[in-house]
């Protein structure tokens, strides 16, 4: 019983003072807080990762777009609806390429990061 006497020193005063309450109580409670702060763990993994793919798929729809008025200006331009310099549509081409990558690079970071 010496194990018990020290398992009764190390609980709490408020533990003594109800000596129904038993360690196997104790170490069950323990177990199922356990468990369910691992199950708000998963909870809360899955909806990181519902939100990673909405956010994912308004950035791709937000590019699509984006890349439409591009293409509708380079064509308008092309057409001669639009008057723009060659220097003009060089620019925006080139700055439209790197920000696209750009975007798509950081997309990508946030969806496959290490934990």
């Amino acid at each position: 019983m010496e194990n018990g006497k020290e398992i009764n020193e190390l609980l709490p005063l408020e533990t003594k003072q109800f000596p129904e309450i038993s360690y196997e109580a104790i170490e069950k409670e323990l177990k199922l807080t356990e468990l369910k702060l691992r199950q708000e763990e998963l909870e809360g993994n899955k909806q990181d990762r519902e939100e990673r793919k909405r956010y994912a798929n308004d950035i791709f729809k937000f590019l699509r777009l984006f890349l439409f008025i591009i293409l509708l200006i380079v064509v308008l331009a092309g057409v001669g609806l639009l008057s723009l310099s060659d220097t003009v549509l060089i620019a925006l081409l080139s700055s439209t390429a790197i920000e696209v990558i750009g975007i798509f690079a950081v997309v990508v970071r946030y969806l496959f990061k290490n934990k």
